[in-house]
């Protein structure tokens, strides 16, 4: 897999070294990388195969090369709800949902909840990654 427009971050401190490989189009993380300084110091040696810990994302990998959709997602909230129900919010957006779309899940936004023809509705923001 090669990435288009890949990005890398280095950060140097007195405990550790952490690097980060991004693809900048869907702004993914595809892998974290810690040294302490003594693995720093080695690796900047050109001592081979220096031993350190490394996070990859492989849950993240189909996004790569694709940019972030997003969208507002309105939906009725039961009508035995009086609104401002988050849990129950949760779980019905999980279920009306367009498929392929990833759903905001925190409705703690000041227009989370509103009124539309005397009934609840909720409102959140849902996304997808599709091709540039």
């Amino acid at each position: 897999m090669k990435l288009n427009d890949g990005r890398i971050t280095i950060l140097v401190n007195r405990e550790k070294t952490v690097i980060e490989l991004r693809d900048d189009d869907s702004s993914t993380m595809i892998a974290r990388v810690e040294l302490t300084p003594e693995q720093f110091s080695s690796a900047m040696s050109r001592l081979a195969l220096t031993e350190c810990s490394i996070e990859v994302f492989p849950e993240k990998y189909d996004r790569v090369g694709k940019v972030m959709e997003h969208k507002k997602f309105e939906f009725k909230m039961p009508i035995e709800e009086d609104g401002y129900n988050k849990e129950t919010a949760k779980n019905l957006v999980k279920l009306k949902c367009p498929k392929g779309w990833i759903p905001e899940l925190s409705f703690s936004s000041q227009g989370s909840f509103f009124m539309k023809d005397e009934r609840w509705w909720a409102r959140t923001i849902i996304r997808r990654w599709v091709k540039k």
